[in-house]
């Protein structure tokens, strides 16, 4: 009976030692990786204030791409959601934005263009945005963008008078 008995105590130590990693397994448990766009997140420059918020198309050009919404590290428009961005560029109410090379933000034209660079600046009125969008840094630097437009604030007290 005791050599029976010691027997089950040690077939349950057994299977209950296969649930549990052991101390030493415990330190070489692989951790998840993180991608690039979680690391530009993680390390990216919030934008600056009066940037954030959900901003909405007044142009022509615009009104398929729908509404802009930016938080402090990301922005979310036509079809990307919390693409996270790198301030390349600040002034005093002007900012340029890169978007990761991996993103999802595309023009709506044909063949769609893909958002590599951004540059927003708010108008004297702190209501509207003048937005340029730019496929590559050299057109940036060429100010060549793919489109250019106008979003605004509608809660903006501005707007309402």
């Amino acid at each position: 009976m005791w050599l029976r008995s010691t027997a089950a105590l040690m077939t349950i130590a057994a299977l209950t030692a296969c649930n549990h990693p052991s101390p030493a397994d415990q330190h070489n448990t692989p951790t998840p990786k993180a991608n690039a766009s979680d690391a530009v997140a993680a390390t990216a420059t919030p934008g600056p204030a009066w940037l954030q918020g959900e901003w909405k198309p007044y142009s022509n050009a615009f009104l398929g791409l729908h509404e802009l919404t930016v938080t402090g590290k990301s922005l979310s428009w036509a079809g990307c959601h919390d693409v996270p961005f790198d301030i390349v560029d600040a002034g005093e109410n002007q900012v340029t934005l890169r978007l990761p090379p991996a993103s999802a933000c595309k023009l709506n034209d044909i063949p769609p263009t893909r958002m590599d660079t951004i540059r927003l600046k708010l108008r004297k009125d702190t209501c509207d945005l003048d937005v340029s969008i730019f496929a590559s840094p050299d057109a940036a630097r060429r100010d060549e963008p793919s489109a250019a437009g106008l979003y605004g604030k509608p809660e903006c007290p501005a707007a309402k008078t």
